[in-house]
């Protein structure tokens, strides 16, 4: 990495997004075209508008899309996500409703008192951050998260990545990361999933083969097939336990603009391949109203690998 973009993504991360994540945090909004005045632009904001532009020529469910209004509402959501760092110390169980608003906690109340519940979730809106707020309502999580070799990602990306990450593990209630590329992920999982414990097992199944290369099992997907990955729904559905899906979204809301997430429960009596289907389809309903959400819609065709 050159010098001059060192120094440019150091003051993004570190001067930057701080600044913007305060005035995002605090302003009074209508819409998310007035926070996207004070977004900053971010290292890759170049390429997000040639990629997005791209994904519009290529993908039906985009046809018709302002592709410059869509990248600019797609840098904005990328930056306030990557601003959830700088909130961790300030959530906490009183303040986490000025942050974030939840839809659905009746049913996933309901499902976490039975025991481990499955919430299968998107890469979309502040999606590790709204985890961390359902973890200060009460509830017990753990996430899975897909590891990454710290070699891959350049700095200070890595420290941002890094602070993300642990400032948000400290609020998980004894919860912690299961994360898939440590030696103890497979037995953590299954003790997680045997005991009768309350805990929220999250896992995003919208990643490529090259994050997740285990079992996948095909099911419709914007108009094609795609394969999602399927053996932590066949391990739920073995012992019978409840599985549900998130949408996570960022957006304004009493003119404030917020961390969301909506909790809904999937139809009981399903095989494997039917909750993979209802999952695909929720996804796509979502990501069609919402694109800019999406944070692998700039590599929308590793869906379909």
């Amino acid at each position: 990495m050159a010098a001059s973009e060192y120094w440019r993504q150091l003051v993004y991360y570190f001067l930057k997004l701080p600044l913007f994540s305060l005035r995002a945090s605090t302003g009074s909004f209508q819409k998310l075209e007035d926070v996207a005045k004070i977004c900053p632009d971010g290292p890759k904001t170049v390429m997000y508008f040639k990629e997005v532009r791209k994904a519009c020529e290529t993908y039906p469910f985009l046809k018709g899309q302002d592709a410059g209004k869509l990248a600019t509402a797609y840098n904005l959501i990328c930056a306030f996500r990557e601003s959830d760092t700088y909130i961790y110390p300030f959530l906490g169980r009183k303040t986490v409703r000025y942050f974030n608003a939840f839809d659905g906690l009746e049913a996933l109340s309901a499902n976490y008192d039975k025991g481990p519940v499955l919430v299968l979730y998107s890469h979309t809106g502040s999606f590790y951050e709204v985890i961390t707020a359902t973890a200060e309502l009460g509830y017990r999580v753990r996430p899975i998260a897909h590891g990454v070799d710290p070699a891959t990602i350049e700095t200070p990306f890595r420290w941002i990545f890094n602070m993300n990450m642990g400032l948000s593990e400290r609020h998980f209630k004894g919860g912690k990361y299961l994360y898939t590329n440590t030696p103890e992920f497979a037995r953590r999982l299954r003790k997680s999933i045997s005991s009768s414990e309350k805990v929220i097992i999250y896992a995003a199944l919208d990643l490529p083969r090259s994050f997740i290369t285990e079992k996948r099992m095909e099911v419709g997907f914007l108009n094609r097939r795609a394969a999602f990955p399927n053996r932590i729904v066949e391990m739920f559905m073995q012992r019978g336990l409840p599985i549900m899906t998130a949408s996570p979204y960022i957006d304004i809301r009493d003119g404030k603009l917020k961390r969301l997430v909506e909790y809904r429960d999937m139809p009981s009596l399903l095989s494997a391949e039917d909750i993979l289907q209802v999952y695909a389809l929720r996804l796509e309903e979502f990501i069609t109203a919402r694109p800019e959400q999406l944070l692998t819609l700039i590599s929308l065709g590793g869906f379909f690998e």
